[in-house]
């Protein structure tokens, strides 16, 4: 994923003190298959596949936040109808059952550090 131009921008944003980025007070809730995905989000060559009807499940039980933002790319992006649903990574977007266009982007805050696998803890 090329964050570059992104981290560049940003420190100079923040040299100019003419940029605030908000503080993330509430830590995701995540289900097991997202916490998984988390970790594996930067990897290149990312994709996961999730089943449709569990999606729904745990996005309406809100148990799970970034199950519920995929139920709802599903929705806007017409892959409910489908037994299962794809997740690939392109660059800096993610794209749905091999579609051509990205329906969502990967972006991280850049005052915070990638984590890497062995230094999660939950």
């Amino acid at each position: 994923m090329d964050n570059k131009f992104a981290s560049n921008l940003f420190s100079i944003f923040k040299t100019t003190d003419s940029f605030h980025l908000p503080e993330t007070r509430v830590p995701p809730r995540l289900c097991g298959e997202c916490l998984v995905l988390r970790d594996k989000l930067w990897r290149p060559g990312f994709s996961i596949t999730y089943n449709v009807q569990q999606l729904e499940a745990r996005s309406k039980s809100n148990g799970c936040d970034l199950c519920g933002l995929f139920w709802r790319t599903c929705v806007r992006n017409g892959g409910t109808g489908f037994p299962t649903v794809r997740f690939d990574s392109f660059d800096s977007s993610l794209k749905m059952n091999g579609g051509d266009l990205p329906v969502l982007s990967i972006f991280r805050n850049p005052g915070k550090s990638i984590l890497r696998s062995s230094t999660v803890s939950q």
